[in-house]
């Protein structure tokens, strides 16, 4: 789910549900540990690559704006 975090900001809401399939029994709760953490690592990859995108739209737009304050 994505929701307006306010001060241009998105906040994402992720919901994983169930059972990690082609494991015994007993190791599922480590499927289950695995699982997050592999969403967790992906999570934050997305974020650094989101704002580092916004970081350089935000760079250019400055940059635009100051050469129309040139002219």
């Amino acid at each position: 789910v994505w929701r307006d975090a306010g001060d241009g900001s998105t906040r994402m809401t992720l919901e994983q549900r169930g059972v990690p399939a082609g494991l015994p029994w007993w190791l599922r709760p480590l499927g289950r540990v695995a699982m997050r953490r592999a969403a967790v690592r992906d999570l934050a990859l997305l974020k650094a690559i989101l704002e580092a995108r916004g970081r350089r739209e935000a760079q250019a737009r400055a940059v635009a704006g100051s050469r129309i304050a040139d002219e």
